[in-house]
């Protein structure tokens, strides 16, 4: 498995790194071509936000990297992968969290029909409806240079794996 990229935080670099979270994010294709990206909308430790990021979150004890992203995009998307291939992973860092994230990514297609979310109640409360983009919106909204605070280091990490899927063709 490839590095696609090591990001440091440069929104808050004054707390040092503790803990290292192994996590899963996936980019979701529907089948017209529609990309399901997670709206972030709300306030919480980083302050208000509003951005968008990869559809993915913690891997599970006994899971895999392709398990916990199947996972997620049922959960956080309501989508059902039917294939899905891994792109490579990417180091980024939360100082204000104290933390190291180790993310796979992955691309993948889902079933035409969405089902209801299953949120925990912080997600409820930070994740807005999702949207799906056409491949030229998620490029533009995904660019480091339409985003900052916190929304710069996710939109960093994401577009970095948005550009590999790019370029293996993975996206239509």
């Amino acid at each position: 498995m490839a590095c696609l990229g090591v990001f440091e935080d440069t929104v808050d670099p004054d707390q040092p790194i503790l803990t290292l979270r192994k996590t899963a994010r996936v980019f979701v294709i529907n089948p017209q071509g529609r990309i399901g990206m997670i709206h972030v909308l709300g306030q919480d430790e980083f302050g208000l936000r509003d951005h968008l990021e990869s559809c993915g979150g913690g891997i599970e004890a006994g899971e895999s990297a392709s398990q916990a992203a199947v996972r997620e995009a049922r959960e956080e998307l309501g989508a059902v992968l039917t294939d899905w291939i891994e792109l490579g992973w990417i180091e980024d860092e939360y100082h204000r969290l104290q933390r190291r994230n180790h993310s796979t990514f992955f691309v993948a297609h889902c079933e035409p029909v969405l089902h209801p979310r299953s949120l925990t109640a912080r997600e409820r409360r930070m994740m807005a409806e999702p949207v799906w983009l056409c491949p030229e919106e998620v490029e533009r909204r995904l660019n480091p240079e339409n985003n900052q605070g916190i929304g710069l280091l996710i939109a960093r990490r994401d577009f970095c794996a948005w550009q590999e899927a790019v370029r293996r063709h993975q996206i239509p």
